[in-house]
């Protein structure tokens, strides 16, 4: 990430020893369905439905792949991602889709976490950007996930190694708001 920056978009079609992984247990998939693809051929799609699986209240379906690279030590970047809510989470269980910098190992130096669960149409794009600096371990790895129901995709994302601005609100814009390659860029 420090050198040159990571762009994942997705667009080799699987998870190949890329940038990416399926999540903690394997969950996300990536998806060519028209409705779930936000830019290119594929996006990676959770549909986190099932209330009697053991991943339904915090179901992480796509993070960094950790045997690819971590984030340093006490270092900020800037992520960038496009999502498109499928089906929206349930008021009623107060569900909410996240986002998040993890110590490998660690639940208690989570950095940069963003929740949301308003704000969005379903079936609309919108890209989203915002700082984050991690803390004092090299260990750190990013992820997304749905808290209880609802379905999503992710795609474009981003990261870079930054100057920190102080902007670490995530801003969250309907549409696409910046562009990447839809080259392949892992096989």
């Amino acid at each position: 990430v420090d050198g040159k920056g990571v762009v994942e978009n997705f667009e080799a079609g699987v998870f190949n020893g890329g940038c990416m992984y399926p999540g903690t247990f394997s969950t996300g998939i990536l998806s060519s369905k028209a409705q779930h693809v936000i830019s290119g051929n594929y996006s990676c799609y959770i549909a986190n439905k099932n209330p009697l699986s053991t991943y339904y209240e915090f179901n992480v379906f796509c993070n960094t792949n950790s045997a690819d690279f971590y984030f340093s030590a006490n270092t900020t970047y800037r992520v960038r991602f496009k999502f498109k809510v499928i089906e929206d989470v349930k008021a009623s269980e107060n569900g909410q889709f996240y986002c998040l910098a993890r110590e490998e190992g660690s639940y208690l130096h989570d950095k940069g976490v963003f929740e949301w669960k308003t704000g969005y149409e379903v079936g609309e794009v919108y890209s989203v950007e915002y700082e984050f600096t991690t803390g004092d371990s090299d260990k750190y790895y990013f992820m997304w996930g749905v808290h209880y129901y609802g379905a999503i995709a992710i795609d474009d994302v981003t990261f870079d190694k930054v100057t920190p601005s102080g902007k670490t609100t995530p801003v969250m814009t309907k549409g696409h708001t910046y562009q990447v390659t839809q080259n392949v860029l892992y096989r």
